[in-house]
């Protein structure tokens, strides 16, 4: 696969992990409204992803056998996503920053291609309605004194994950001048400019992102959270291994 498909399949992954990690929230979650919206948000993730192994040129099958029967060492996560929240603030944290890095990802792999390209154009302006869903949750969180520093200290962490972001999009091996510091310098501004919008000190304090191709990701071992999660998701496949469902066409 050229570099696009290689930074969408692995950009796709990202969204698959976080897309499942944010659907516990739909019953865990007390607000029957917010429910609403996590499920949707989840699904519109799943969707995304789906539309990227498509793009990618996976076909029914190789999706099927991906996310069912793959090896979880052929899985590689940005840390971003890696570790699920199991805190309300800090899934804002965490949902706040990843769909930011979706609209600037998006918006760099769309502009790859000669011809416009739908797929990406939908991925933004859907992200961007999710990064509006947390960014009116960060400022909610930051206006309550009881929820403040767990906010505060859930984006600093987050913050610091970043350093393997883009890496499959950038590799640090072939980082050029041009069209790819572009897309650091937007996840910078874009994120930059987030933070003075809510015109929080403490938010500000709390950084910039890591340098975002600098990391290496990890695949996912047994003792992950994110293995306990991808059992779940292949039970449905555990006794009739040969059956395939296809659920993400």
């Amino acid at each position: 696969m050229n570099a696009t498909k290689l930074a969408a399949t692995a950009w796709a992954d990202d969204l698959f992990v976080f897309g499942h990690s944010l659907s516990s929230w739909i019953t865990d979650y007390v607000d029957m409204e917010e429910s609403l919206a996590v499920g949707s948000m989840s699904q519109e993730c799943l969707a995304h992803a789906v539309a990227l192994w498509k793009r990618a040129g996976m076909s029914a099958e190789e999706r099927d056998r991906h996310v069912f029967t793959d090896p979880l060492s052929d899985w590689h996560p940005a840390a971003l996503v890696a570790e699920p929240a199991t805190i309300w603030p800090d899934l804002v944290a965490q949902g706040w920053l990843f769909s930011q890095a979706c609209c600037c990802v998006a918006e760099y792999l769309g502009s790859q291609n000669d011809q416009t390209d739908s797929v990406f154009d939908v991925m933004v302006a859907e992200q961007t309605l999710h990064v509006r869903h947390w960014q009116r949750w960060v400022e909610m969180l930051l206006g309550d004194q009881r929820t403040r520093p767990e906010l505060v200290e859930s984006l600093t962490n987050r913050l610091a994950s970043t350093s393997d972001l883009l890496q499959p999009v950038l590799p640090a091996e072939s980082v050029r001048q041009g069209a790819d510091e572009n897309l650091l310098n937007s996840w910078s501004a874009h994120l930059r400019e987030a933070q003075m919008r809510i015109g929080d000190a403490a938010v500000a304090r709390s950084g910039a992102p890591a340098a975002a191709v600098d990391g290496a990701r990890r695949p996912i071992s047994d003792g992950d959270a994110l293995a306990r999660l991808f059992g779940r998701i292949r039970e449905v496949r555990s006794k009739h291994p040969e059956w395939r469902y296809e659920i993400y066409d």
